[in-house]
């Protein structure tokens, strides 16, 4: 009976355990936290402190996570596992400054007036969406604000700079000029007498210096029969020292002495008096390079002779161009023919590249000599000089003499029109129109194409000036005073 009785309570109790459906955790009794979360919660309180808005709404959060019954362990977990809150927080985290710690209290100093609060509820929308979040950029600070308000005065201020000195008017220039010492200009000549009697300072050691250089004329002779050609340089007018070279070393040889300085020499002229006077061969050539190779064909082919060109100031401004350099240095490599030449601009070796160079075969010497350059500047306009237009005038017929018939009774042409309207104050020069005209009624040109080309050559020479007027038309006109140009004329009129 006990037996039966105990096998019916079993089965009753199973019956009982199978509709009351007994949890695992009122038998065996885990070990439970009791406050889910307190590691991740003290984590976010150690990192930035927080309202007690926030620490309710996390204690209410965990009181629903106790109520649904997610704080029971799951199974082979000794410990609670870092919620997933932790991870969030570290991927939403904003990442360390690299800035300085001055710019960093800066920043702070600025951030101070910052809602806590909405900084919470920031920092929990980018926990919600880490993926999302963006790192902010730092505000400015206020030396970077007063830098920016004051490059956007800087352009008023300079405004104002240019204004206030404006209000004076035009600026006062001194009155003291020339024409108040009451001494007239001289003419050239009258300037030369005067300098002679200037005393020169240390004339004693600027003598011993000369004899010095002359005593090198043996030597420049044995590097010029070697094949190199000899450049001086050194301060003060080399003019007197190549000229005793000249005379002592090269007399008895063929030479041709080439003034640089002179402000209407061309290559031209220099080529013409090498194939007129030494070579003694008159024709003509479609270019300098022609002529060139005509020159070189006759020194190579003929028996070997000597022949020396004396250049002063192969750095002058007429000489100075490429095309000219060009064909010097290939003469220079001509057989037999030798270059002595000076310089005096400080820059004057930048107006040969290493090609010239080469061709040249320069020996540099130092001939300070502390000699004054009369000779040179003799060419330079003077406020003390007055301009008598004999300079002008012998260039103007230095240069006619290497012009064609056609072209020289062109530049009469204009020269006559120029004469004849010398009285009017509205006159700026001859038309091309006007002139394209009178040309080819004298049968000088055929078409306005020759005529350019021979304005061209002009141009080069310095001759012509042309400008344009209201209507766009190009005048001519000759940089001249009428009486030096009605010289000019009375000259070459007779002769063309």
């Amino acid at each position: 009976m006990n037996r039966n009785n105990n096998i019916s309570k079993l089965s009753l109790e199973s019956e009982d355990e199978e509709d009351d459906h007994v949890a695992g955790s009122e038998v065996f009794h885990f070990k439970t936290t009791k406050k889910s979360g307190s590691m991740a919660q003290k984590a976010s309180e150690a990192r930035t402190p927080k309202t007690s808005k926030s620490i309710l709404k996390n204690s209410s959060s965990v009181l629903e996570r106790e109520e649904s019954g997610s704080v029971t362990p799951r199974r082979g977990e000794g410990t609670p596992r870092k919620s997933t809150r932790v991870k969030t927080e570290k991927k939403g985290r904003k990442p360390e400054a690299t800035t300085p710690f001055k710019l960093r209290e800066r920043a702070e100093y600025i951030c101070d007036d910052i809602d806590v609060g909405s900084s919470d509820t920031d920092s929990d929308e980018e926990e919600s969406d880490p993926e999302t979040s963006t790192t902010r950029v730092p505000p400015t600070t206020p030396r970077s604000r007063r830098k920016i308000q004051e490059a956007a005065d800087m352009p008023h201020m300079v405004e104002e700079y240019f204004e206030l000195h404006s209000q004076g008017g035009v600026s006062v220039t001194s009155d003291r000029t020339l024409a108040k010492l009451g001494a007239g200009k001289m003419d050239q000549d009258s300037l030369n007498e005067l300098l002679k009697g200037v005393p020169s300072k240390h004339s004693t050691e600027c003598q011993q210096m000369y004899q010095e250089h002359r005593e090198l004329f043996s030597k420049w002779m044995f590097h010029i029969c070697n094949g190199y050609n000899i450049l001086l340089h050194g301060l003060g007018s080399k003019r007197t020292l190549m000229e005793d070279f000249r005379k002592s070393e090269l007399k008895d040889l063929d030479q041709v002495v080439v003034n640089g300085y002179f402000p209407s020499l061309t290559i031209k002229h220099i080529l013409n008096t090498i194939t007129d006077e030494i070579l003694q061969a008159e024709s003509s050539y479609k270019s300098p390079l022609d002529q060139f190779d005509f020159i070189k064909s006759q020194f190579e082919m003929k028996d070997y002779r000597d022949f020396f060109l004396i250049i002063h100031n192969i750095d002058g401004v007429m000489l100075r161009p490429e095309k000219v350099q060009n064909i010097l240095s290939l003469l220079s490599q001509i057989r037999g023919f030798h270059i002595v030449a000076s310089i005096d601009h400080i820059n004057a070796p930048l107006i040969w590249d290493h090609t010239k160079c080469s061709r040249y075969r320069w020996l540099w010497y130092d001939v300070t000599t502390y000699l004054p350059y009369k000779d040179e500047t003799s060419y330079e306009n003077s406020l003390l000089v007055q301009q008598t237009g004999s300079l002008a005038l012998s260039s103007m017929s230095h240069v006619m003499k290497s012009l064609t018939t056609n072209a020289k009774q062109i530049f009469l042409l204009l020269a006559k029109h120029q004469i004849e309207n010398k009285d009017s104050s509205t006159y700026i020069g001859m038309s091309l129109q006007d002139l394209y005209q009178r040309c080819r009624e004298s049968f000088l040109v055929n078409s306005d194409l020759t005529l350019r080309a021979q304005l061209i050559e002009f141009r080069d020479h310095k001759l012509i000036k042309s400008k344009k007027g209201f209507e766009g038309i190009e005048y001519l006109l000759i940089p001249v005073d009428s009486a030096t140009l009605t010289e000019f004329i009375d000259q070459h009129e007779s002769s063309v």
